[in-house]
């Protein structure tokens, strides 16, 4: 007896590529002995006395493509993926030539500037939508602080907040730094 195994095929039927950048639906297997008739198998893994040479065709359905949606360098943010809040990291996969919406909302104190693969710049607005592609894509939103300025604030305690704002634009740049800061 003999066997015939195809590894990595996850416990939902999917084998995950090398670089983990897409994966393709396990569909099943055509066995053939030489001079006998085929056979097809639907489990990857399966067992048959040989008693000659005989040929296993493994099948392959949908391949999906990873999309990553990673944290911000800095601040916090509510990311959404199709309508559905994901967190900072989480792999989804995407059908070969589908387009997947991504949006992300700062949290309180920061503000969108754009969205970048590590090479490229991918867009100035809050929501894009991509089609990950061969290589799937790893998003990752930049985001920058924000401060709150109010010449005329009676606070004694000046941190930037609504409630507690500088009285300057410079002591808003001069707290948090002048890259990126929007008052």
């Amino acid at each position: 007896s003999v066997t015939f195994a195809l590894n990595g095929v996850d416990a939902e039927g999917w084998v995950l590529a090398a670089d983990g950048k897409s994966r393709v639906r396990f569909a099943g297997a055509t066995y053939r002995p030489y001079g006998g008739e085929a056979e097809e198998v639907e489990d990857s893994s399966f067992t048959r006395t040989l008693s000659g040479v005989a040929e296993v065709v493994w099948k392959f359905g949908k391949q999906q493509y990873a999309c990553v949606v990673n944290a911000s360098a800095i601040g916090e943010a509510t990311c959404w993926v199709n309508g559905a809040a994901v967190q900072p990291g989480t792999t989804l996969w995407v059908d070969a030539e589908s387009s997947v919406k991504v949006k992300i909302v700062p949290a309180f104190g920061f503000s969108f500037v754009k969205w970048t693969d590590g090479e490229h710049d991918l867009g100035t607005e809050p929501e894009i939508t991509v089609t990950p592609g061969d290589a799937g894509v790893s998003l990752t939103p930049v985001l920058r602080p924000c401060v709150c300025v109010n010449k005329d604030s009676k606070s004694a305690v000046e941190d930037g907040s609504p409630s507690n704002p500088y009285k300057t634009i410079q002591a808003g740049i001069d707290a948090v730094g002048e890259d990126g800061v929007e008052v």
